[in-house]
């Protein structure tokens, strides 16, 4: 539970009436008839002592009349609303902090309570998870109870991360924040989040976001002017406040006529709950200040002089990707299958890329080492990498990376990779993989894959968990018959 900072104290000295009694001459009704029919009376009666965060009859009046229902109706489902909105403990007006963090009654496994986080941003407003307190201190005889102005549904049981991937008008969010590699700082908090749908990115320049996620720093830049560390609520927002974001420069708010704008966004949707913070939906996406915007013809400009100038001579002036089949289904496979199946397999550097579509893009590469290639091809010579089908969704590339890469080559002697084809940055490669693809185990083995296929005769199934693609190092003819098995040469691993 967030509870941001109590603004007003109103400590009441008649100690003689329990929770319920002084709920209900506090005027609220309907929580009480809920807390009777979830079955709580007792609890809160003689139980405690504990904080309650109690809702207005006219906080219960402004949810809608159908989740009102499916509360009463769900005996469950309401006495873990209500018991979120108790608090083991007093906690008073006087002791809050920013964020404070405090155990509700709802108890998960082992014991373990779920949290709840009280915050402040503005010394005359206070809210517990984004409600505002409207009146605090109310003394009874075993707690104190301060009065809300919401009630707290539905319950924050997401984080962020989870929230956003859990919601399809947000998918252009998710894969840019995966491109920016922010997975794991989000996954912290508590962070706001101001989110744009994905009809935000579509109203972009053409060619931006190709433009500006050229690098890790750019991309984090651009990613990270959308979000703020702490939690900040409707409620908690002002007319010209200035909000830092977790990218350094500052977000500008404005309010008119009950609408709020973040720079030049609106609020479409504000005061998410999550388990990490808040999320506010936009309508717009945010760029910070010198945000460079792409010309439309930057992608065609750039591809046309690297096909010129890096391949070769005889080359085309201007370029668009070949037509592809992209109603291949792919599976996950052992990287030897793929190395085996693969005409190129090569380690490269990264040097430069272009987006030519939302899911896929154009690279110059240099070439580090050939494990495989076309004997009439020099691999060295090759300077440029493109993916079709939507594959750059499936092989995330960064400028200034080594990775090894299985694809094959276009007739201008292009490499090509395609969803079903494998990438791996050069670091991420476990000790199986490295042996296999540098030491050559993979490729003398090729025999075997094809006898085999995608399983062992062990019978274990290819998934990314299975002992096929960890422990098992690769296939090989072995007693006369063929394999997964560890091997001599990956006794280190």
């Amino acid at each position: 539970m967030k509870i941001l900072a109590f603004y007003s104290l109103c400590i009441c000295t008649v100690y003689g009436a329990n929770i319920i009694q002084k709920a209900t001459s506090l005027g609220a009704n309907t929580l009480v008839d809920l807390i009777h029919k979830a079955g709580l009376t007792s609890t809160l009666a003689n139980g405690g002592p504990f904080t309650v965060f109690a809702p207005s009859d006219q906080a219960f009046a402004a949810v809608p009349q159908e989740i009102l229902q499916k509360l009463q109706s769900d005996k469950a489902l309401l006495q873990k609303v209500l018991k979120y909105h108790v608090v083991s403990g007093m906690h008073y007006a006087d002791e809050a902090n920013n964020e404070l963090i405090v155990p509700s009654l709802i108890l998960q496994m082992l014991n373990d309570s779920v949290k709840s986080r009280l915050s402040y941003k503005l010394p005359q407003v206070a809210t517990v998870e984004g409600s505002k307190i409207i009146l605090t201190n109310q003394n009874a005889s075993n707690g104190v109870i301060h009065v809300l102005d919401r009630v707290m549904y539905p319950l924050p049981d997401n984080t962020l991360l989870q929230y956003v991937a859990s919601q399809p008008n947000l998918s252009q969010l998710v894969y840019s924040v995966i491109r920016a590699d922010l997975q794991a700082e989000l996954a912290g908090g508590p962070f706001t989040l101001f989110a744009p749908v994905d009809s935000a990115f579509d109203k972009l320049p053409a060619g931006f976001l190709s433009d500006n996620f050229l690098t890790l720093h750019g991309s984090r830049r651009l990613m990270r002017y959308h979000y703020v560390k702490g939690t900040f609520y409707s409620s908690g927002l002002k007319d010209g406040m200035m909000v830092p974001t977790a990218e350094g420069e500052n977000l500008r708010i404005r309010i008119s006529n009950g609408h709020v704008m973040v720079d030049n966004a609106r609020v479409i949707n504000p005061d998410i709950n999550v388990a990490n913070g808040v999320i506010h939906i936009i309508d717009t996406f945010l760029q910070p200040s010198n945000q460079t915007t792409a010309s439309p013809n930057v992608i065609g400009l750039w591809l046309s002089n690297v096909i010129s100038y890096g391949y070769g001579t005889n080359q085309p002036t201007s370029w668009s990707p070949p037509t592809a089949d992209c109603s291949q289904k792919c599976e996950f496979t052992h990287p030897q299958i793929v190395y085996c199946r693969s005409p190129v397999v090569a380690k490269i550097r990264i040097t430069k890329y272009k987006k030519y579509g939302y899911d896929d893009a154009a690279y110059m590469i240099d070439v580090k080492d050939i494990l495989k290639s076309p004997s009439n091809i020099n691999l060295y010579d090759v300077k440029v990498m493109y993916t079709q089908c939507g594959a750059s969704r499936y092989h995330p590339f960064y400028e200034d990376k080594t990775y090894l890469v299985m694809g094959r080559l276009d007739g201008a002697g292009h490499i090509v990779l395609n969803r079903c084809d494998y990438s791996i940055s050069v670091h991420e490669m476990n000790c199986y993989q490295r042996k296999g693809v540098f030491k050559g185990a993979y490729a003398a083995s090729c025999e075997c894959i094809n006898q085999i296929g995608t399983k062992s005769n062990e019978q274990c199934e290819m998934t990314k968990d299975s002992l096929c693609y960890s422990s098992y190092a690769y296939c090989y003819q072995f007693g006369g018959h063929c394999g997964w098995r560890k091997f001599w040469k990956f006794a280190n691993c």
